[in-house]
């Protein structure tokens, strides 16, 4: 037979666990609608002004949602009707600002200058042949750290067997002036180029000289 004390014990227990629910629920809740804005404003690197503004309308989006739940659950009651409105406000507010920073950012002009069409021209220095004159589109990978592309594709046979027929921008960064190419020829055949760049404006015009061949990367002039 179970002990009358032990059982009444046991019942206090549970009922004091029961009661500690609600708080735990509301805490939980906390983190969840306050960590994600945390985590996002914390990850920022040299945001953008637009950015900054997503982060703070998120805060504050975040702070109405849990004053709305203290409100809804009575554990924070207003006491005036305009204070309540006013975090209401506060909370559409803060919808519209995130909602014009985002669609900003996305119709902004990207920061990446040296995206675009690039004239390139590669010549075997010994020979002074062709290696390759393609138009190249370069565009910035965020997660590449690097410029990267494609050429196009000649409509005419090309003038030697030993001119590229298609030319891919593996990665050119800027910074340290590495460019990396790989060549494709008619024959099936490719061909891997590393080298770094000299230039003199840092915008409109890449030139290397080697042993083996003479690069030239510069913006189209039409």
């Amino acid at each position: 037979m179970d002990n009358p004390v032990e059982s009444v014990a046991t019942t206090l227990r549970n009922a004091g666990d029961i009661h500690r629910i609600p708080g735990l629920a509301l805490q939980i809740m906390l983190v969840g609608i306050l960590i994600p804005t945390a985590f996002y404003a914390f990850n920022l690197k040299n945001p953008s002004p637009a950015q900054l503004l997503v982060a703070i309308c998120m805060s504050l989006f975040s702070a109405v949602i849990f004053l709305w739940i203290l409100d809804a659950t009575s554990i924070l009651r207003f006491r005036s009707e305009w204070v309540s409105r006013s975090v209401y406000g506060a909370a559409i507010a803060s919808v519209l600002g995130t909602s014009v920073a985002v669609y900003r950012d996305s119709f902004a002009e990207r920061k990446y200058p040296l995206e675009g069409a690039w004239e390139l021209t590669l010549v075997d220095a010994k020979t002074g042949g062709v290696v390759a004159d393609r138009r190249v589109i370069l565009s910035y990978s965020e997660a590449a750290d690097a410029y990267w592309g494609y050429s196009n594709v000649p409509s005419s046979p090309l003038s030697a067997a030993s001119e590229a027929m298609w030319v891919e921008v593996r990665r050119f960064r800027p910074a340290g002036r590495q460019l990396s190419l790989r060549l494709l020829f008619a024959n099936g055949t490719s061909r891997l180029v590393d080298e770094t760049l000299a230039t003199s404006d840092g915008q409109r015009s890449f030139e290397a000289k080697t042993p083996a061949l003479t690069i030239s990367m510069s913006r189209p002039t039409s």
